[in-house]
């Protein structure tokens, strides 16, 4: 089973507004009970710029979040084995909605193409709060039928 998940903004660690991109919406495997996903002391990275700490792991990576910087929550317990990261990330206020697994259709009618089965389609009504709207969009996730997950 997989799970969209929009987050609060990380807003200005170290005093540089992050915000514009980050966190990244979240497509989420469950694999099993008990999984610990960061929520509410870590963030994942969506982009972040260059300089910033630890900007080179790329999307997905967790941060701590600002208001627990400082606790026994570092950036390095948010990027601990204990810590699941996305299975996929989407641009920061992108704001999903649903999604739905592409089903064989056949020839019905506007069907879309063979090759898109399996494939997920996430549906997003977009940001309010970005210079540069983001969203808006029907966006399809290409799926690896073998591995069951998201192809980058």
């Amino acid at each position: 089973a997989f799970g969209l998940d929009r987050l609060s903004d990380p807003s200005k660690p170290g005093g540089t507004d992050i915000s514009e991109d980050n966190p990244c919406e979240e497509l989420l495997r469950v694999r099993g009970s008990g999984e610990f996903h960061g929520y509410p002391y870590c963030w994942p990275a969506y982009s972040l710029p260059e300089g910033f700490p630890r900007a080179e792991l790329g999307a997905g990576a967790m941060h701590v979040t600002p208001q627990h910087r400082g606790s026994e929550h570092t950036d390095e317990s948010c990027a601990s084995e204990k810590v699941v990261e996305p299975d996929f990330c989407f641009p920061g206020h992108f704001a999903p909605l649903g999604a739905r697994f592409q089903q064989h259709r056949g020839s019905a009618l506007y069907a879309p193409p063979d090759e898109f089965d399996g494939d997920l389609y996430v549906f997003s009504h977009g940001s309010w709060n970005r210079r540069v709207p983001q969203g808006y969009a029907v966006l399809r996730v290409p799926f690896d039928q073998e591995t069951g997950m998201p192809r980058s």
